[in-house]
């Protein structure tokens, strides 16, 4: 209770909603809907703040989680009004504590008109918005609110649109791949389970030589003790960890360290394959994956994308609403689009395209005028970050291993990268031809920012007012992923925890309702800026540390008096209220029925 009521004060007390992010997840067969607004504070400082983490609607349909989103913003209005009549009742007379709690008026849904709502890009999510703009619009009516007032902009996660083309691709070399080496799969016997997958490779490599992998039968350690043996200061690139969830594009960024360091994989393995005593599944699988000269090409292909493609996309999408300086906003993201449909349809007329290295990787230089943060970027990444060779950590003998992989990946000196460069380009052209089918689809919320689809959010169907008013807004839904991975956090680590309260720690922990300030007690390594003599910022204390001893002890009084509302709410969450909603089932003692815990009939639900 008191986590919302925080979240509430934040919000109603704002001076502007800016932008309102949803997303939905699963645990334990139950669905959960959360709720993160944007909002510009008093300060004039951009916030995301974490309404609820475990909203749960009646079904999974799009108009019951819209309305159960207008309802999480009565529940808070009701909150703050029970928190100021409490605070009343404790001290009145003063009313400059009333007035640090914002009324349940400040809650109203009308509020939200002008601002964004964010989502992924799911069916399902793209009614909820519709569904929900319509609930507004309604409140509004019932307002009396001017109809030329509402107002509310859509938008999606272009971190999702961005895996969109990633799984495309990767489906599209799979598939080709699994084609063309068909029968020379069906030679190699089944139990050593060989598949052309981008992603399953991804995998393997992680659970076999990743040193800090937690696959229990890989070899991290003896590989690592390999390369130090044996290759002591070559380059290296870290191995990317993908057993740990399922984007689509870990299998890309974790290409770019298999190309490099393939030829040190073969050789251990080769090595430990002989041996070995008894046969190991996984590591044959491997070396016979490796040595194929066409997943060599995949590999490659895969790892030209993620440099040219990937990682400009990532940087656009994760800093558009850092940029609204450079008068780029959430819409101007369409151009992205427009950019790489573009250079894949030339691609796709000519695949050596990919492996010109002048033409794929300045892309995106059209945007290097408007967005000098942008090109900085891409320079440091390329030409400037260093790695540790292997076997060395001393900071003077760094090397630019980011520089060194692209360069074999455009100029290979490797005599097997070499033989890739004819079906690489064969590939290149069918993965420009899907590229474009990405973006293109209608089916897929691509095609709305796709200038060549006619989309609706393109930049020749955008007018000048909507492109303004998209000016810092945030390109991405990762306030709601951030939210469920703090809610998962403390759902994996305590695992007798219910859903409730692992959603509302991780609320709690993501709205920072209680930080102290003690990280700058933790002595360890220093920051950049430390070694650099520049002035670092304390660290904002949390809210509930920031309220006067009155509003925190009248906080914390309504809460226990809310108490047993909360725990019902609670069980609820948890599915184990005693009651049910099949027809018939076994249910705890409740009115009407017996207490022994008998199996009842029921036909409606309680609660």
């Amino acid at each position: 209770w008191i986590t919302k009521a925080l979240a509430a004060m934040r919000i109603g007390g704002a001076k502007e909603w800016k932008q309102e992010h949803t997303d939905e997840t699963s645990r334990r067969h139950k669905s959960l809907v959360n709720l993160v607004m944007t909002i510009i504070g008093n300060d004039d400082q951009l916030k995301t703040i974490c309404l609820s983490g475990s909203i749960i609607s009646r079904d999974g349909t799009a108009d019951n989680q819209a309305r159960s989103i207008i309802g999480q913003f009565q529940e808070s209005g009701r909150m703050l009004d029970e928190w100021r009549e409490t605070t009343a009742e404790m001290f009145p007379g003063r009313d400059h504590l009333l007035v640090r709690i914002p009324s349940s008026n400040s809650m109203c849904v009308s509020r939200m008109l002008r601002i964004q709502t964010t989502t992924d890009t799911c069916s399902t999510a793209q009614a909820v918005q519709d569904s929900l703009s319509a609930m507004v619009f309604e409140r509004c009516r019932e307002l009396n609110i001017p109809e030329d007032q509402w107002i509310m902009y859509v938008g999606f996660c272009f971190q999702h649109m961005r895996n969109i083309v990633a799984n495309g691709v990767e489906l599209l070399c799979e598939s080709e791949l699994t084609e063309l080496l068909t029968s020379d799969i069906e030679v190699i016997p089944r139990h050593l389970r060989i598949q052309c997958s981008l992603s399953n490779l991804a995998r393997m490599i992680d659970k076999e030589i990743n040193p800090r992998g937690d696959y229990a039968k890989g070899h991290g350690g003896d590989f690592w003790h390999f390369m130090k043996t044996y290759h002591q200061g070559v380059t290296w690139l870290p191995i990317i960890r993908v057993l740990g969830g399922a984007r689509q594009d870990g299998s890309f960024e974790a290409a770019l360290p298999l190309y490099l360091g393939r030829k040190f994989i073969v050789q251990y393995l080769h090595r430990t394959l002989c041996s070995n005593k008894k046969e190991n599944i996984l590591q044959t699988n491997l070396f016979i994956v490796l040595e194929c000269v066409e997943m060599i090409v995949q590999v490659r292909v895969a790892s030209i994308f993620f440099i040219a493609v990937i990682v400009p996309w990532r940087w656009l999408a994760g800093k558009c609403h850092e940029l609204a300086h450079n008068d780029w906003g959430e819409k101007d993201m369409a151009r992205v689009c427009d950019i790489v449909y573009e250079a894949f349809r030339e691609v796709e007329a000519d695949g050596e395209k990919l492996l010109d290295e002048d033409f794929i990787m300045n892309i995106f230089s059209p945007l290097y005028v408007k967005l000098p943060e942008f090109k900085q970027y891409l320079d440091w990444y390329f030409e400037e970050k260093q790695s540790y060779p292997v076997g060395i950590k001393k900071d003077e003998e760094r090397i630019l291993a980011i520089d060194e992989a692209r360069a074999e990946l455009f100029y290979p000196t490797q005599a097997c990268n070499r033989q890739t460069n004819d079906y690489s380009i064969v590939l290149a052209a069918k993965v420009g031809n899907r590229v474009c089918l990405e973006l293109m689809d209608p089916k897929k919320a691509l095609h709305y920012y796709l200038s060549a689809a006619d989309g609706k959010f393109s930049v020749k169907n955008t007018t000048e007012e909507v492109r303004k008013a998209s000016l810092g807004m945030r390109a991405n839904n990762d306030p709601s992923e951030g939210n469920f991975g703090c809610f998962s956090e403390a759902f994996q680590y305590c695992r007798g925890m219910g859903l409730g309260e692992a959603a509302y720690l991780g609320q709690s922990r993501y709205n920072k309702d209680n930080y102290r300030g003690g990280s700058a007690l933790v002595t360890g390594k220093r920051s950049k800026a430390e070694r650099d003599g520049d002035e670092i910022d304390a660290q904002e204390l949390g809210l509930f540390h920031q309220l006067p001893s009155e509003l925190t002890d009248s906080l914390v009084l309504t809460a226990k008096r809310q108490a047993e509302t909360s725990r019902r709410l609670r069980d609820l969450i948890r599915g184990c209220a005693g009651w049910t909603r099949y027809v018939v089932g076994w249910q705890k003692h409740s009115p009407g029925t017996h207490p022994s815990g008998s199996p009842v009939a029921r036909t409606e639900s309680h609660g």
